[in-house]
C-alpha cells in the first residue's frame, strides 16, 4: 500500500522479496491519489495512474517476469474481489 514516487525503491525491494515468498497472495496500490488530508481543497491531487504507469516498468526493469506481473496485477486481484454465495 501507498506506492508513490517517493517511495518506489523501498516498495520495490519489498514487492520482489514478496513475489519471491509468497506470490499468489499479494495484492499492490498506490493507496489514495485525489486528496491530502488538512490541506485546503485536498492539496494537490495525484494522478491515479502511477502505478501501472511508472511502477509496474521499475517492476520489469527488477527482473520481474511477464508471469509474475500478471499473478500480481490480474490473477491476485480477481481472486481477492471474487464474490462467493455463502457456502461455497
Amino acid at each position: 500500500d501507498g506506492i508513490r514516487a517517493e517511495s518506489a525503491e523501498q516498495k520495490l525491494a519489498m514487492v520482489a522479496e514478496a513475489l519471491a515468498r509468497c506470490p499468489e497472495r499479494l495484492l499492490i496500490s498506490q493507496d489514495a491519489g485525489w486528496y491530502n488530508v488538512g490541506q485546503p481543497r485536498g492539496g494537490q491531487i495525484a494522478p491515479l495512474d502511477w502505478l501501472p504507469r511508472s511502477f509496474v516498468p521499475m517492476l520489469r526493469a527488477a527482473g520481474i517476469t511477464q508471469e509474475q506481473l500478471d499473478r500480481l496485477l490480474v490473477a491476485n486481484p480477481a481472486t481477492a474481489l471474487v464474490i462467493r454465495r455463502p457456502g461455497e
